[in-house]
């Protein structure tokens, strides 16, 4: 299981130093999120308690952001705490699941985050880059949450003091206008998938997301495996379940 796989790529990275390969020259589980756990490992020692405890922090930072943005968005209180609980009910779900050493707690943690900083004040390329650092990290954790990284983008057209509805009503104009972070914030994504492809290239010698004979991606740069990444669903099945 994911539990089981991280833990001992953290141990090829921290005991046997083994920080570029990780366990994988070419990837198979494109999921950075070992990385993670040989942090918490490196810390605190053997022990899995700080990683499993660290699921519940990236779940309650993440529902603090939505409250953020939900009153940024000028959402009344009751809907603010409505939106929170409904995410920690999903997010929770089956509470078996909390400790497993699932990545997702982590990688939705850090793509709000970088909404968040994408939110605050005025926007400069200084904010945008540090924004897309986050939001690359939390696709390196898990490659389908690409889709959700980009669409943050769409936090800069509030950028500016004018109210939410003259922004949305003035989408467009917003983009027009602001097309240099939103250009420089989705290259920065584009770099971070980049990364990955020339990491497997390099240090496997396969270019591609994932080694050859994966069950989801086809091991290439496929319209597939785009697909794949920005809906969730292998070709050509519509994106029903996601949506």
């Amino acid at each position: 299981n994911d539990w089981t796989t991280y833990q001992c790529y953290a141990k090829l990275i921290v005991v046997e130093g083994q920080w570029l390969e990780a366990g994988e020259p070419v990837l198979y589980h494109p999921s950075q999120y070992r990385y993670i756990v040989a942090f918490f490992h490196g810390l605190f020692g053997p022990s899995a308690f700080s990683q499993r405890l660290s699921d519940i922090w990236f779940t309650l930072g993440t529902a603090i952001i939505l409250i953020h943005l939900a009153t940024r968005f000028g959402l009344s209180a009751f809907t603010t705490v409505l939106t929170s609980l409904l995410f920690l009910s999903v997010a929770v779900g089956e509470l078996t699941h909390i400790g497993d050493g699932l990545a997702e707690y982590a990688a939705m943690f850090f793509i709000m985050f970088a909404g968040w900083i994408l939110s605050k004040g005025s926007t400069n390329y200084i904010r945008v880059l540090v924004a897309g650092v986050f939001a690359t990290l939390g696709v390196w954790l898990h490659l389908d949450r690409i889709g959700v990284a980009g669409g943050i983008a769409c936090l800069l057209i509030n950028s500016k003091e004018e109210t939410l509805s003259f922004a949305w009503n003035n989408f467009f104009q917003e983009v027009r206008s602001s097309w240099k972070f939103f250009a420089a914030y989705l290259s920065i994504l584009g770099l971070g998938l980049l990364a990955i492809i020339l990491r497997n290239g390099f240090v496997g010698g396969h270019f591609g997301f994932v080694g050859p004979g994966h069950p989801n991606f086809s091991g290439d740069l496929l319209w597939s495996n785009w697909y794949l990444l920005l809906t969730g669903t292998p070709w050509p099945n519509f994106p029903i379940d996601t949506l």
